[in-house]
């Protein structure tokens, strides 16, 4: 069972909204090291956090105790770490490029699955589980797979032209969502069969999120824009420039995105611009909003921290290895503390600290 007294970060975006939000009366005042573990190689994937436990993959998939900041285990995999999961009460899951793995908690391995991938790419998205399936994408094949029986339930190809590259699917009520190079598709979560789909710009693959019964999309003309989840239809397009390089963090009353040089936030309402922070370089992972926090890495080696209601700079951390050894995963909040990896091979934690 779960404790009540931890926070945790159980899937990729925080839950199964993709929001990447913590509703929190916390007032972030700065932020310092607590401590850090260098990988044997760069780190691309976010962190999962479970009752006192952050995992991470590189090379290997690895468990850290939080508060010991000791490896609890390190488990080896057939090809090279692919995408972090779902953790639960029962399992962790997770990818290498070709194969899905499920352990225990102690590490051990519960099953394992292999996928035939179309391309050497292999697995591409991160995982979500809901009803007993897990829903992943490849290259060209949205799959979603039975966790008991491990059969595919069904199988959605992309066409010839399109390619799903790294679109994690999202689950609304009886929906799923996700894109392509070309597309963003709206499928049934019980066949597969498509409802509708959405033409979008070329490569603009990353992963829509979902509030109340809108849907939101960096990917038309460089555009954000907001959708009626269940129609498919436009209710409005945000103007600002490169808008499809992250996913977005949501509040209730903003989204929060990166792009080109720049974190942008946008009245959930109109798209209108909110403010803009200019970074020395692209914003690739989704941002984290935590109290009254926005939390982001950025490829020109820096971690921030702005305030989510005027974009005012409260602090930021660069990298060890400098140039070319930035940031491009998103990070994860838990108990107060920031959780991120780096290019530069370090896996990092901080101490959140509140402004009394």
């Amino acid at each position: 069972m779960e404790n009540s007294n931890e926070q945790n970060w159980t899937q990729y975006r925080f839950d199964k909204s993709h929001n990447a939000y913590v509703n929190s009366d916390f007032n972030v005042k700065s932020l310092s090291l607590k401590w850090k573990y260098k990988l044997p190689d760069e780190i691309h994937a976010s962190p999962l956090i479970y009752n006192g436990v952050v995992y991470i993959g590189c090379f290997y998939f690895y468990a850290f105790e939080i508060a010991t900041r000791k490896i609890k285990w390190k488990f080896i995999l057939d090809t090279y770490f692919s995408h972090i999961g779902v953790v639960n009460e029962s399992f962790i899951l997770f990818s290498s490029t070709k194969t899905i793995y499920c352990l225990s908690h102690e590490g051990k391995e519960m099953w394992k699955i292999s996928i035939n991938c179309e391309s050497w790419f292999g697995i591409l998205s991160n995982f979500i589980v809901e009803n007993g399936l897990v829903y992943f994408s490849t290259s060209y094949s949205l799959y979603a797979i039975k966790i008991d029986s491990l059969k595919t339930v069904w199988k959605f190809d992309a066409p010839s032209s399109e390619s799903f590259f790294k679109s994690t699917p999202i689950i609304s009520d009886g929906v799923i969502y996700v894109c392509t190079s070309m597309n963003l598709y709206a499928l049934d979560v019980l066949t597969g069969s498509e409802i509708y789909k959405i033409k979008t710009t070329y490569y603009s693959t990353k992963t829509p999120v979902i509030k109340d019964n809108h849907l939101f999309f960096g990917g038309i003309d460089n555009q954000f824009c907001c959708f009626d989840k269940l129609t498919g239809l436009i209710v409005w397009k945000s103007n600002t420039e490169k808008a499809d390089d992250s996913e977005p963090a949501i509040t209730d009353d903003a989204v929060y995105f990166g792009g080109l040089k720049g974190l942008n936030a946008i009245d959930l309402h109109n798209g209108n611009l909110l403010w803009r922070f200019e970074t020395g370089d692209y914003i690739t992972a989704g941002p984290v909003v935590y109290g009254n926090c926005v939390f982001f890495g950025c490829i020109d080696t820096h971690i921030y921290a702005l305030d989510k209601n005027n974009g005012n700079e409260i602090w930021k951390y660069k990298s060890e290895r400098g140039k070319q050894r930035g940031f491009c995963a998103s990070p994860a909040v838990a108990n107060n503390m920031l959780f991120i990896g780096g290019m530069d091979n370090q896996f990092y934690v901080f101490d959140i600290k509140n402004e009394t």
